[in-house]
Formats: structure tokens, C-alpha cells, sequence
């Protein structure tokens, strides 16, 4: 289980750190304000375990939109490993 905590902190982290590269990458939805720190790692979470619920969203820039699509790929794909591993 431990094993499992790591490697989706891992992806968590990592995604974080991407969209910290740029402080614009992710705006609220309502107001198109750019997000804080701790909301894009909010964000971050909330992407790699489903494709969110629409308070916020990746800057109108193609790179942060393909992120943030493609992020719960290996998300979605490593509890199946898990499962398989075991």
C-alpha cells in the first residue's frame, strides 16, 4: 500500500511542479483569476484522479491544456497495476 501512497504522490508532485513552472497555467473558471499555489495543487490532485468539476481550469495555452488531459493516464493505469502486481 505504502508502494502505491508514493507512486500517486509521485504524479501529484510532478504534475504540481509542471504547472508551477508557470503561475498563469490554471485560472478559476468564474472569474478567469489566476490561481494560487495551493489551488493548482488542488487542481492537480483533482485532475489526476478524475477530469474535475470545473472550478478551475488550464490557461487557454495548448501545452496546459494536453497536461491537464492527459494526466490521469497514468493515474487511472497504476491502481490497475497495483491490483495486478498483487
Amino acid at each position: 500500500m505504502i508502494i502505491f501512497v508514493m507512486w500517486v504522490l509521485r504524479f501529484r508532485i510532478g504534475f504540481f511542479l509542471l504547472l508551477e513552472s508557470a503561475p498563469d497555467s490554471v485560472l478559476i473558471s468564474k472569474s478567469d483569476e489566476v490561481t494560487r499555489s495551493w489551488e493548482r495543487y488542488y487542481f492537480a490532485g483533482y485532475v489526476l484522479s478524475t477530469m474535475g468539476n470545473g472550478d478551475f481550469q488550464p490557461n487557454g495555452m495548448t501545452a496546459f491544456r494536453e497536461l491537464a488531459t492527459s494526466s490521469g493516464y497514468p493515474a487511472s493505469g497504476t491502481p490497475v497495476c497495483r491490483v495486478q502486481y498483487e
